[in-house]
């Protein structure tokens, strides 16, 4: 932690904290106005400089992902109340051993958090049309298994025994700055549906991962950069299974349909989410909060509104960004 001599300014870097985030999720679950008014007071600390790590882009995708997260877990938390009971295939990975869901501190199902994402049954999400797409789409759906309800911000390129790590204490990451191929990442875990076991041991060989790219630019999207989310790209080491790949278009052009692109990595599957209106577990309220944070940048004259002064020689020096006359 860092506080400034003159005590207007503390930076400090959390570590991992599950509990603390289980809390958070159990807060902003229980109004959908805290998301709104949290995005609104990170927008605020964008426009102020107070917030460095990523861009407004990438901001505004954790946040993407922590709703999703919050919404599936209380989606399958519901459904657990009405069962009661879960079949021995969840029992070891999703609950504990009084078969009682941790309050969004508990696995759920990457079919689950993917139809909550997309507002859409899995069915109809669209991961590509090829067969090798299809059968590793199948794959992830049906034995796919994720738990994070935090991120955390890493200073190095990530290999399997990580992400099984990432998966113990229930955490996604931001890349380091300058990551070739990805912006955040978070584990997935295959368990088949064959394996019956009760064991709570996991074995890094079923270890995945999801890889997330964010586009938050006007204008039109460079497919061909396409190739360069991948593992190999990436620099990711010991992931010898199929992974998934999520596009997130936040300003640039909409397509009609999903852009087919050149499968570079015939384990990858891609799903390409165009523009906030297409995310299903946003309400239109928060959709908007998101909006105003993904295009905020730190502005100086914002900082500094009450010193008439220092506005006037910010604008004399760089007179090309800000006008000094409405004549």
């Amino acid at each position: 932690m860092y506080i400034s001599s003159a005590q207007d300014r503390v930076v400090c870097q959390y570590p991992s904290q599950p509990i603390y985030a289980t809390a958070a999720h159990r807060f902003l679950a229980s109004d959908d106005k805290k998301w709104v008014t949290c995005i609104n007071g990170l927008t605020l600390g964008v426009l102020q400089g107070l917030v460095s790590i990523g861009d407004a882009g990438e901001l505004a995708t954790n946040l993407i992902l922590m709703r999703a997260i919050n919404q599936t877990m209380e989606k399958v938390a519901d459904k657990s109340t009405k069962r009661k009971n879960l079949p021995d295939t969840e029992d070891s990975i999703l609950c504990d051993e009084k078969r009682n869901l941790i309050p969004y501190g508990h696995p759920v199902r990457l079919k689950d958090f993917l139809e909550v994402l997309t507002g859409k049954e899995a069915d109809q999400i669209d991961l590509g049309s090829t067969k090798d797409e299809l059968e590793i789409k199948n794959k992830l759906l049906n034995e796919g298994i994720i738990f994070f309800n935090h991120l955390i911000l890493i200073k190095y390129t990530p290999n399997a025994n990580d992400f099984l790590e990432y998966l113990h204490r229930g955490v996604a990451v931001q890349c380091k700055p300058r990551q070739p191929g990805f912006d955040q990442l978070f584990t997935i875990y295959l368990k088949p549906n064959s394996d019956t076991s009760n064991s709570s041991s996991l074995d890094v060989k079923n270890v995945s991962f999801c890889g997330i790219q964010v586009k938050n630019h006007e204008g039109s999207i460079k497919w061909a950069e396409s190739s360069k989310w991948t593992t190999q790209y990436a620099n990711i080491k010991d992931i010898k299974n199929p992974y998934l790949v999520i596009l997130f278009n936040l300003s640039a052009n909409i397509p009609q349909r999903p852009k087919v692109v050149k499968q570079n990595d015939r384990k990858r599957v891609l799903l390409q989410i165009h523009g906030l209106g297409n995310i299903g577990c946003l309400t239109t309220e928060i959709a908007s909060a998101l909006d105003e944070l993904k295009n905020a940048e730190a502005d100086l004259l914002r900082m500094h509104k009450k010193d008439d002064q220092l506005q006037n020689f910010l604008k004399i020096i760089n007179p090309h960004a800000y006008r000094t006359n409405t004549a």
